[in-house]
């Protein structure tokens, strides 16, 4: 039986998303070939994703700069007042990846690597609108060794993105991360 990770880049293969990073500009200003850089030419020659490498001047190029800003005034319910603030924070390469991924261009983003995970999910409460109930994790899957005796894949759930959270929260997270776990497992 092939692993959990080989069948889910089986998967990607057959369907490749696109796939936005908004660090990569970070790295590159630091270092020729750093390990996004790397990742993202590793996943688009195994045929897994499409990955767009956002930068700023992409941001200013991409034509929808104005509709994002449309789009977040009315998401958190600002009024044309907050038009300019609203231009600042969309022009952000996190928060326009996270557009991105909220409005039909991309099916995901991966971020965390240069930026702290509050600042990765403040991009994320900018611009996404949560389920009544439910909030935002993180999930990473494990595959332990062949010979492991309990359990094939492990998923972990990680609150980091959320400091403190109360019972309900945790609850959220915890059903959240099950439903995530039957889908690609």
């Amino acid at each position: 039986m092939a692993s959990f990770f080989d069948q889910l880049h089986a998967r990607a293969r057959q369907s490749p998303k696109i796939v936005v990073l908004p660090e990569l500009a970070v790295e590159r200003e630091r270092m020729a070939d750093g390990p996004m850089a790397r990742a993202a030419a590793r996943a688009e020659a195994d045929g897994g994703a499409r990955i767009v490498p956002l930068s700023s001047e992409m941001i200013q190029a991409s034509g929808v700069l104005d509709e994002f800003v449309e789009r977040y005034l009315e998401v958190r319910g600002v009024g044309a007042a907050g038009r300019p603030m609203a231009a600042r924070l969309v022009s952000k390469p996190n928060v326009f990846a996270v557009g991105m991924v909220r409005f039909g261009y991309a099916h995901g983003m991966v971020s965390g690597k240069y930026t702290q995970s509050y600042n990765v999910m403040a991009a994320v409460n900018a611009l996404m609108e949560h389920e009544p109930g439910r909030i935002a994790s993180t999930l990473f899957f494990c595959e332990p060794p062949a010979d492991y005796p309990v359990f094939r894949l492990l998923a972990v759930g990680d609150v980091v993105v959320n400091p403190f959270p109360d019972a309900e929260q945790i609850a959220s997270i915890v059903e959240t991360s099950c439903e995530t776990f039957q889908t690609l497992s």
